[in-house]
């Protein structure tokens, strides 16, 4: 263990994280939420070097706003910090609010988007592309009805260049957003056909924001298909993961593979007898596919947490299990022929954990 640290705002504060990064240094940035007992939410920012001693932190709550709610962060090669979350209006909704810090903790801008109709809108993720612009995924909701699918790309110096939508009747959610070499963005989202009806969507956008494909998987049930994460493999295919209803309302986790130009390649379902199975947290690492498997059997009241290795086509290669109190939540591969595995760990007192 290189270091170890428990971070709060104060003594009374409550504090959660969200997200963690890593600069090109070393250097460790946490990003999440602190509030007393009955006061309003505020984003919190920490850097951490690499002995794990505290640097710095900031605070953020916007004058005449309240509620400021951390969802994403992202890094850019310069160490250049870009977090986007919520925060309320006067009316009680939530706008979108994007900030870039820099390395050293200096606020260079900060943007509140409060939607075409000022009611609930909300990031899931957020993203940079190599020229700097920033790109940040969501949804917002249009008048009365269901929310719409929702990109925003912002310029360097923090001004929007475009706003995009992907709509239909029902509900359009994004989960998460890339960008490829060319500026390209990729994102990835859910629609819900009916009320009993989800297909997963992953649509690309050019420089301009002109939409360039969309693909849909709708599984071979026709009933729910939620995406929960994806990532870029190799130079040419994209892998999502997420969950499906297949058969007597079971849910297998789908691991697809799309060409950068929309068509599916492949698919691996993922299944546990008649537990309900989710995937997320989704990496690439050579020739690998690593994501975080949970299966829920209500029967037997139990949750079981897996790492599944995937070759590129998708087939699985193996499965890691949890050994004792260890949640295993990303893995990745190390000298060819081995896996690096991360998770977590319940201490309990009275019991040692190596």
């Amino acid at each position: 263990m290189l270091f170890r640290s428990a971070l709060k705002n104060g003594v009374q504060s409550i504090n959660s994280a969200v997200a963690a990064k890593t600069d090109q240094s070393g250097n460790v940035f946490i990003l999440g939420n602190t509030h007393l007992a009955d006061s309003t939410r505020k984003i919190l920012l920490i850097k951490l070097d690499t002995a794990g001693i505290e640097r710095w932190r900031r605070v953020y709550e916007a004058p005449g706003r309240y509620d400021a709610v951390a969802v994403a962060m992202s890094i850019d090669l310069a160490g250049n910090l870009f977090l986007t979350g919520t925060i309320k209006n006067v009316s009680g909704n939530t706008d979108i609010v994007t900030l870039e810090y820099s390395t050293d903790g200096i606020l260079i801008w900060e943007k509140i988007y409060g939607g075409k109709h000022n009611l609930f809108d909300a990031p899931s993720a957020i993203a940079t592309d190599k020229k700097g612009n920033v790109l940040v995924c969501g949804y917002e909701t249009a008048g009365e009805a269901n929310p719409d699918l929702l990109l925003i790309r912002f310029t360097p110096a923090g001004e929007i260049s475009f706003v995009r939508n992907y709509a239909t009747p029902q509900m359009d959610v994004a989960v998460g957003v890339l960008a490829d070499d060319s500026c390209n963005a990729y994102v990835c989202g859910n629609t819900n056909v009916n009320s009993r009806s989800a297909d997963i969507t992953v649509l690309k956008f050019d420089s301009a924001g002109t939409l360039v494909w969309k693909y849909i998987y709708d599984g071979e049930q026709h009933v729910v298909d939620v995406a929960t994460d994806f990532t870029f493999g190799d130079s040419t295919n994209i892998y999502i993961t997420g969950t499906a209803n297949h058969s007597n309302d079971k849910s297998d986790i789908p691991l697809i593979k799309i060409s950068r130009n929309g068509r599916q390649i492949s698919e691996y379902l993922i299944s546990s007898g008649i537990a309900d199975g989710v995937g997320a947290r989704i990496s690439f690492s050579g020739k690998n596919i690593f994501l975080q498997t949970s299966f829920t059997d209500y029967l037997q009241q139990t949750v079981t947490s897996e790492i599944f290795q995937g070759d590129v086509m998708c087939n699985r290669k193996n499965t890691f299990r949890p050994a004792g109190d260890v949640t295993y939540l990303t893995a990745a591969s190390w000298n060819d022929n081995e896996q690096l595995l991360l998770g977590s760990v319940i201490i309990q007192i009275g019991r040692a954990h190596v």
